[in-house]
């Protein structure tokens, strides 16, 4: 079964130099800007596992469990690829951080200047204070499509282009998550710098490469005309000797696994558009082409370029025009994706759980039995399940407990003989890593005030959305969607000829419509042209005199018959402020919020909400607490729109350009905090520590020596 997270474009894959940008190392602009758009259309489901954070006890997402979101989450230090993300989120890492939560390496996302490192396609994550070494500065008049604006030291955005009324647009990693900013004004990026990667493709013209289409649902179908296109590739290596020098259109599709592909194009008289089908961005990465259809053929997991281009004559004339484009896909018999069953799908049946993207028999994956990858302790004995299998014996310090910081059970120092840690400060129940085992927490006994967790084995694994044993079904849900996939490996319905499928709903594909127009906007959310200085675009025409009004205003008319922006997200403007449209999400659920304000459904006689399943003996509880989970998967309350809610408390989002850290050398999952410590302070700054700093870290430099310097059985290190 298929999961269904179409715009899951692994940055990883756009942005390796096997792309075939034309010169070595070099990056074409529409590469740029197609993984600039794949981040900010990424469509993921927030589920319960990635609330909190195992490497840090006091970690609370700002996301709310159940919700489908649009864009990466922003994770402060962030630099994960998009195939990255969705494997973590897979994994129960934390969805996204704030710069006070300092850099966690449970938690994925990407910052402002790893979104830019990874649209450019770096190597390495470059700070805001660091990106001069792979970019030059240019002149503001001067920049195009994929260049960007840096302000050292706190924050940078992606390039894209001027509005109707010359506000700029642009793409950003900025708290919450990654956007398409189509609403912004001069005034925010005012004392920023542009720049230009030193390696992008300089041959190719911007305003000639409109950026990829994302094909963001399965199956698929498109109606466009290619005279809209560029004329950039005049042949491809599958067939080198045909002509296709007319414009082409490029669309990216991101598998998460193997199956069988078909795309087939249909034209009109006088019409010749050809379907190809690429392993990258570039016409010598061509796999197969034809006139009408490429396919049924066998595609393995990735990202795959599928290309309608205008097929030219030996004398030159070419025929390009109007066509419309189907895609299917069916996965692999036992093929999986990471992510749970919800928006997207990935789940596997009853007794198997996904690994590696295949389903497997959930004992597969720890072949340790009753022992789970944290492990358990017997007095002074250790046991834990590793790759290798289980490792078992006596801590020569008499002491083994709960590391809070790790997750996991180890042996302490004999220093720390007689302490304990509450090994339920990540919440009540959940599941093991690797989701063999469910664990509940077990009320603290004797002298001791901290409480313990009792494991479960899970021979049909363990569900992280409710934390409990689970078969794993799925269950399909087409509320609110008139197409595309209904969360299990079906579909909700198709769309008539000349609209496709997006988010659920069918639209008209979109002509822009610049007839007798020299400016304003072109019904499509591009511009037809824009004005001299001291004129105004009035339906149409520029007309001398006008001066434009946007104050106060983020949104709608400016006077002038142009705009002072759009609202993203859906969102529509009412008096010149953008008002959000909510779509409910329940996902497969059964119970408990739909995002919006609603309910999925309730339960019956006493049984709770509890990840959207109705189970019994659950007490909710909100003491103290005004916003966020209730502990039961229903919900204490939300936040007003601006404000956040953190740890049950409702909180303003902090700074909206937050400072952005410097990049870090990788280092061991196990050594969170010491990660956090070691980034340095601000975007990218690099400087001396503070004092503070420095005190801190040595402080947390000697909890860590004693708590996870590896795992000490029988007075050997195991080097877990």
């Amino acid at each position: 079964m298929m999961r269904r997270n179409i715009p899951a474009l692994a940055a990883a894959l756009l942005l390796s130099t096997a792309l075939g940008a034309p010169a070595a190392n070099a990056i074409s602009r529409a590469q740029i800007l197609g993984t600039a758009e794949a981040y900010a259309a990424h469509i993921w489901s927030m589920l319960q596992q990635n609330l909190t954070a195992s490497c840090d006890s006091g970690y609370t997402s700002a996301f709310t469990p159940g919700q489908a979101i649009t864009g990466v989450a922003y994770k402060w230090g962030g630099f994960d690829s998009l195939a990255q993300y969705d494997t973590k989120l897979g994994q129960g890492y934390g969805a996204g951080s704030y710069p006070s939560d300092g850099v966690l390496s449970c938690v994925t996302g990407v910052d402002c200047s790893g979104f830019v490192s990874r649209t450019w396609g770096t190597s390495q994550k470059y700070g805001t204070a660091t990106i001069h070494q792979v970019s030059h500065p240019v002149d503001i008049d001067t920049l195009v499509r994929g260049d960007a604006l840096n302000d050292a030291g706190h924050h940078i955005v992606l390039w894209e282009e001027y509005a109707g009324d010359g506000a700029p647009i642009y793409y950003e990693a900025n708290i919450p998550k990654v956007v398409h900013n189509t609403w912004s004004t001069w005034s925010y990026l005012a004392g920023f710098e542009p720049i230009r990667y030193d390696s992008v493709d300089a041959g190719v013209d911007p305003q000639d490469a409109p950026p990829p289409i994302i094909i963001r649902e399965l199956p698929y179908h498109d109606a466009r005309d290619t005279t809209s296109g560029a004329a950039l590739w005049s042949s491809y290596s599958c067939a080198p000797a045909t002509g296709e020098a007319g414009p082409e259109i490029v669309y990216l599709l991101q598998l998460d696994v193997p199956g069988t592909l078909t795309a087939t194009v249909a034209d009109g008289p006088g019409v010749d558009v050809d379907v190809h089908l690429l392993s990258a961005q570039d016409p010598a990465a061509c796999v197969l082409r034809n006139d009408l259809t490429v396919g049924p053929t066998h595609v393995a997991a990735g990202l795959w370029v599928l290309v309608a281009d205008s097929w030219s004559s030996a004398s030159g004339v070419q025929y390009p025009g109007a066509y419309t484009l189907d895609v299917t896909f069916t996965a692999d018999a036992g093929a999986c994706a990471p992510n749970a069953c919800g928006l997207v799908c990935g789940a596997c049946g009853a007794g198997a759980v996904c690994e590696a993207g295949v389903c497997q028999a959930a004992g597969a994956l720890e072949p340790c039995g009753e022992v789970s990858f944290e492990g358990e302790c017997d007095g002074a004995a250790l046991s834990y399940c590793s790759d290798a299998g289980l490792v078992s014996g006596v801590c020569s310090s008499g002491c083994c407990g709960w590391v809070a910081a790790g997750g996991y059970y180890d042996c302490f120092d004999a220093a720390a003989c007689g302490t304990c840690a509450d090994e339920c400060a990540a919440g009540t129940h959940g599941c093991s890593q690797g989701n063999t085992h469910a664990w509940t927490c077990a009320a603290a006994s004797g002298a001791s005030a901290c409480r313990t967790r009792a494991w479960t084995p899970c021979e049909g694994g363990c569900d992280p959305s409710t934390g409990a044993c689970s078969a794993q079904a799925c269950a399909p849900t087409c509320v609110g969607r008139a197409c595309g996939p209904d969360g299990c490996g079906g579909i909700c319905g198709t769309c008539a000829a000349g609209t496709s499928c997006d988010g659920g709903v069918c639209v008209a594909a979109c002509a822009p419509a610049c007839d007798g127009k020299v400016c304003g906007a072109d019904g499509c959310g591009g511009s037809c042209g824009a004005c001299a200085a001291g004129s105004g675009c009035v339906s149409g025409q520029c007309v001398a005199g006008c001066t434009a009004d946007c104050a106060g205003k983020v949104c709608g008319d400016d006077g002038c018959g142009g705009s002072c922006g759009s609202c993203p997200g859906g969102g529509s403007c009412v008096a010149g402020a953008c008002t959000a449209t909510c779509v409910p999400s329940c996902g497969g659920q059964v119970c408990g919020p739909d995002g919006c304000g609603g309910q999925c459904g309730t339960c019956p006689g006493g049984d709770a909400c509890v990840g959207g399943v109705c189970q019994s003996s659950c007490t909710a509880s909100c003491a103290g607490k005004e916003c966020g989970d209730d502990g039961c998967g229903g919900t204490c309350g939300g936040c007003a729109s601006d404000w956040v809610c953190s740890v049950g408390q409702c909180v303003p989002p902090g700074p909206t350009t937050p400072t952005d850290p410097a990049a870090t050398p990788g280092a061991p999952e196990r050594r969170a905090h010491a990660d956090a410590l070691q980034s340095g302070g601000g975007c990218g700054g690099g400087g001396a520590p503070t004092p503070w700093a420095l005190a801190l870290l040595a402080l947390v430099a000697l909890a860590w020596r004693r708590a996870s310097a590896g795992r000490l059985v029988d007075g050997t290190q195991t080097g877990r």
